[in-house]
């Protein structure tokens, strides 16, 4: 949590500095998308960090500023990275007493496979590209495109094709629930602070459990985020549910084609779906 949190500080100020021009944020988010693949080789955690600050260098592309506002943005991520860690700390050592030591779960070989780095390369190039031209076409929240399908890029073409359609169907359902109850209550400001804790609460709990469930909930979040800042939510929604499906289906495309690529040149047939131990 410790390095994640420093990482997206650093990611946020490279992020912020590259958005002001669109060849170098293209550039920079490929180059962390080459990074993240190039580290799912090391472990799990090492790939978890670099996949948290990668998808903040891509957000933050679309948040360009200059001067101390790039300090300040990055610092205020890494206040808030440090506090979670703190608290996580806290209650592990509060609650620790009546929690048997953890030894940690065996990791099966399948579940290592590193992301193609070829595939997680171009895809987000393209998918920056394309966010990119919308964005200074006036859609503000494109970046959910190259953000998508980071998360969704798996190692092999089934995982990427089932997380692809989890977080598509996910982010549908939550919007739609989400967007009717803030319609039609009408909720004050206590009442959506409540909303949003219950639904960060929810997207954690299920994170592990059901991966349509975890984008469901953590949909509603957003939208319930935004509800309490004063923010519009309807076109803001509608965006994310656009930008969410081209996101998948980019990654999708770029992961079939650097698959069949990679196919021809070795000469050996890539499996569409990875057996499960």
């Amino acid at each position: 949590m410790l390095l994640a949190a420093c990482g997206m500080c650093v990611s946020s100020w490279v992020g912020t500095l590259a958005g002001l021009s669109s060849i170098t944020a293209v550039i920079a988010c490929a180059a962390a998308a080459f990074a993240y693949a190039e580290i799912s080789r090391r472990s799990q955690a090492a790939s978890w960090i670099a996949l948290q600050c990668a998808i903040w260098l891509v957000i933050s592309t679309a948040y360009p500023v200059q001067g101390l506002q790039v300090l300040g943005r990055g610092l205020l991520i890494l206040a808030g990275g440090l506090l979670q860690a703190g608290v996580t700390a806290l209650v592990c050592r509060v609650a620790a007493a009546g929690i048997p030591e953890w030894r940690g779960v065996a990791i099966p070989a399948s579940a290592m496979q590193p992301i193609s780095i070829v595939g997680a390369t171009l895809a987000i190039a393209f998918a920056t590209a394309l966010y990119e031209w919308i964005w200074r076409g006036g859609a503000q929240n494109a970046y959910w495109i190259p953000m998508t399908a980071l998360i969704v890029l798996r190692s092999q073409l089934g995982q990427t094709v089932q997380r692809g359609m989890a977080r598509t169907l996910g982010t549908m359902i939550g919007a739609s629930l989400a967007t009717v109850i803030v319609s039609a209550a009408s909720p004050g400001p206590w009442v959506l602070a409540t909303g949003v804790i219950l639904f960060a609460w929810a997207s954690y709990t299920l994170l592990n459990v059901n991966y349509t469930y975890f984008a469901v909930f953590l949909t509603g979040y957003v939208v319930f985020l935004l509800s309490l800042a004063g923010v519009s939510e309807h076109p803001l929604v509608i965006q994310r549910v656009l930008f969410t499906a081209l996101g998948g289906a980019l990654a999708l495309g770029m992961h079939a084609l650097s698959d069949r690529k990679t196919s021809r040149s070795s000469g050996v047939k890539q499996p569409l779906m990875e057996s499960q131990p």
